[in-house]
């Protein structure tokens, strides 16, 4: 069958065939029948065939028909369909995805002495506390906060 050709009138070509060999009392199988048909029809109806195949489907010469021009009827309706593709530029997605749970962190030099007989840890590297606004510790670690 050539690929621009109408299906339901090949399919009704073929089954009329068909029809006419037993009408000669050349009699054949049903599924011989039912594969004479598949194999006549165009390339582009390989996946509805194997899937016939596959799920072992038996039917009469007009179901199959129906089952032809239905799968047509979604192979005609696949072809127009478009696919849109959306970008995001946003930079809060990149700077969410750095602040989870696996994010790499920045490697920093962080210098700890201890003071001679405070007991304290000095860092040159830890910052601005955002509780008391002194230099030298986080809010974590920091003593107004933790003791109220």
């Amino acid at each position: 069958m050539v690929e621009d050709a109408n299906v339901l009138a090949h399919v009704l070509k073929m089954i009329n065939l068909i029809e006419h060999l037993e009408v000669l009392n050349f009699s054949i199988d049903a599924d011989l029948q039912t594969n004479l048909i598949l194999q006549s029809l165009p390339d582009y109806f390989s996946t509805f065939i194997m899937n016939f195949h596959m799920n072992k489907i038996e039917c009469t010469l007009a179901e199959l028909l129906n089952q032809i021009m239905t799968a047509q009827g979604t192979m005609q309706g696949k072809g127009k369909e478009t696919t849109l593709v959306f970008t995001s530029t946003s930079r809060t997605k990149s700077k969410k995805k750095a602040r989870g749970r696996f994010a790499i962190k920045p490697t920093s030099k962080v210098f700890k002495a201890r003071g001679k007989g405070t007991g304290k840890e000095v860092s040159n590297d830890k910052g601005k506390c955002f509780f008391c606004q002194k230099e030298g510790h986080w809010k974590c670690n920091c003593v107004e906060y933790l003791n109220p």
